[in-house]
C-alpha cells in the first residue's frame, strides 16, 4: 500500500493556501474542501496522477475564476476523482484489522467535515442519513456513496448560505442606495431654496427701484400713494410666495428626516443581523456541534498562532492530548446517547479547569487537544494528573448504575528545531505510549510516567 509522497503533499497544501489567500468571500467552503482534502489525503490509502492532476487544475481555475458555479463545478470534479482514487485503493489487499482501522479513520473525519456545515431543518434528513452510515465500517463503494452524498449536501448548503447573505447584503445596499438619494434630493431643494432667495431679494431690489423712480415721476400726492401701494403690494406678495415656497420646503424636509431615520434604523438592524450570521457561520466553522468548544480546524489555527508566539518571546509551550479509555465499548454498552454525554462532561471538566490563555479542542472522536504556554513540563503534568484523578473518581450514571470512565494523556514540550507537526507527534506517540502500559496515565513524551 502506498503512502503520500512529499511532492503532493506540498501540492495540496499549496492549494488549500491559496483558497485561504484569495476566496474570503467563501470561508465555508475553504474550510469544507481544506478537510475534504487534507485529512483523506493523509490516510494512506494510497494515490495516482489523476488525483494529483484534478488538485492542480482545480488551483488553475481558482486562480482565474472564483464564480460560484465554477467552484461548484470544479468541487464535484475533485470529489468525482477521489471517488476514483477510493475506487482503486479497494482493489489492495487488506487484512481485517487494517479495514478496520482505515474505514473508522475515514469515518471520523467525514463526520468531522459534515457537523462543519450549518444545517437548516430542511436538510436534516439528508445529514441523518449521512451520519448513520458513518456509524458502520463501509467498503469502498459505501464510502464513495457518502462522500458523494455529503458534496451535494455540501453544494446545497452552499447555495443557501450565499443566498442568506446575498440577501441581507441586497437589503443593506437598497437602504444605503436610498439614503445617497435622499442627500441628492437635499442639496437640489437646497439649490432651489437658494436660487428662490436670491429671486426674492431681485425682486424687492427692482420693486424699491421702482418706487424710487416713481417718486421722482409723480405728479401728485395720490399717485404717489397710488405707486407706494402698487410696489409695496408687490413686495408683500413676493414674500408671501417665498414663505409659502419655504414652509414646503420645511415640511419636505421634516418628512424627509424623519423617513432618513427610520431608514437608517432599518440599516442598523439589517447590519446587526448580517454580522450575526457571518459571526454563527465562524463560530460553526470553529466549534464542535457536541461539546460546543474548539474543534480541529480551530486547534490547527491556534497551535500556529502558539508557534509564532514561541518564536518571538521563548514561552514555553506544552502540548497534551487527551484520549477517552474504551470509549467504544462505552458506546456498544450503554449506547451512543450515553458516550455523548460521557463527552459532553469530560469537555466540561477540561474547560472548568483551563486558564483564559489555554486553549483546548476536541481533536475528533474521543480525542482533545489542549495548548500550555508559560507553564513547564512539571506544572502540566500536575495539572493533568488532578483532571484524570476528577475523571477516574466522578459518577458517570446509567440507569442509576455507575460506568467507569478513565482518561489517558500524552504531553511534550516544545524543543528548539520543532514544527507544529513534529511537536504533535510527540505528543501522540506518548498518548500511544499511556494506552500500551495499561490507561489511566500521563506519559511524557521521553516515556517517563507520572
Amino acid at each position: 500500500m502506498k503512502s503520500m509522497d512529499d511532492e503532493l503533499k506540498n501540492k495540496i497544501v499549496r492549494t488549500i493556501k491559496f483558497y485561504e489567500e484569495n476566496c474570503g468571500n467563501m470561508q465555508n467552503e475553504i474550510k469544507h474542501l481544506r478537510k475534504g482534502i487534507s485529512e483523506l489525503a493523509r490516510l494512506q490509502i494510497g494515490f495516482s496522477s489523476d488525483w494529483d492532476d484534478k488538485v492542480c487544475f482545480f488551483n488553475e481555475v481558482i486562480n482565474d475564476d472564483v464564480d460560484a458555479i465554477i467552484i461548484k463545478q470544479k468541487l464535484s470534479s475533485v470529489v468525482s476523482a477521489l471517488n476514483t482514487l477510493l475506487e482503486k485503493n479497494s482493489a489492495n489487499i487488506l487484512d481485517d484489522s487494517d479495514l478496520t482501522i482505515l474505514s473508522k479513520k475515514i469515518n471520523e473525519h467525514l463526520l468531522e467535515l459534515l457537523h462543519c456545515f450549518k444545517t437548516p431543518p430542511e436538510f436534516a434528513n439528508q445529514l441523518v442519513s449521512i451520519e448513520n452510515a458513518l456509524e458502520h465500517n463501509l467498503n469502498a463503494g459505501l464510502l464513495i456513496q457518502v462522500i458523494e452524498e455529503i458534496k451535494i449536501l455540501a453544494i446545497e448548503l452552499f447555495g443557501k448560505e450565499q443566498g442568506q447573505l446575498k440577501f441581507l447584503l441586497e437589503k443593506i445596499t437598497n437602504q444605503l442606495f436610498q439614503v445617497n438619494n435622499y442627500l441628492k434630493t437635499t442639496f437640489e431643494h437646497n439649490k432651489n431654496s437658494k436660487e428662490e432667495r436670491n429671486k426674492l431679494e431681485l425682486g424687492i431690489q427692482t420693486t424699491l427701484d421702482n418706487i424710487q423712480s416713481n417718486m421722482s415721476s409723480a405728479t401728485s400726492i395720490a399717485q404717489l400713494i397710488d405707486y407706494l401701494n402698487k410696489n409695496l403690494n408687490c413686495i408683500s406678495s413676493q414674500i408671501q410666495s417665498y414663505k409659502e415656497a419655504e414652509d414646503l420646503r420645511l415640511q419636505f424636509y421634516e418628512s424627509q428626516i424623519n423617513e432618513l431615520q427610520k431608514r437608517m434604523m432599518r440599516f442598523e438592524e439589517e447590519n446587526v443581523q448580517m454580522k450575526k450570521t457571518i459571526l454563527d457561520q465562524s463560530i460553526q466553522i470553529n466549534s464542535d456541534s457536541l461539546t460546543k468548544i474548539a474543534n480541529r480546524n480551530f486547534y490547527n489555527i491556534s497551535i500556529k498562532k502558539a508557534y509564532s508566539r514561541w518564536q518571538t518571546t521563548g514561552v514555553n509551550i506544552v502540548l497534551a492530548l487527551a484520549d477517552i479509555d474504551h470509549f467504544k465499548n462505552i458506546n456498544d454498552k450503554y449506547g451512543h446517547l450515553t458516550g455523548d454525554k460521557v463527552l459532553m462532561k469530560i469537555a466540561s471538566i477540561f474547560q472548568d479547569s483551563m486558564r483564559p490563555i489555554d486553549f483546548l479542542a476536541r481533536y475528533g472522536g474521543e480525542e482533545f487537544v489542549i495548548i500550555f504556554e508559560g507553564l513547564s513540563l512539571e506544572q502540566t503534568k500536575e495539572k493533568l494528573e488532578s483532571l484524570r484523578y476528577e475523571i477516574e473518581n466522578f459518577h458517570f450514571l446509567f440507569r442509576g448504575k455507575r460506568v467507569p470512565v478513565t482518561v489517558s494523556f500524552g504531553l511534550t514540550n516544545i524543543i528548539q528545531g520543532d514544527d507544529t507537526d513534529s511537536l504533535f507527534m510527540r505528543a501522540d506517540d506518548a498518548l500511544y505510549q499511556a494506552k500500551n502500559n495499561g490507561r489511566n496515565q500521563i506519559v511524557t513524551w521521553d516515556g517517563f510516567v507520572a
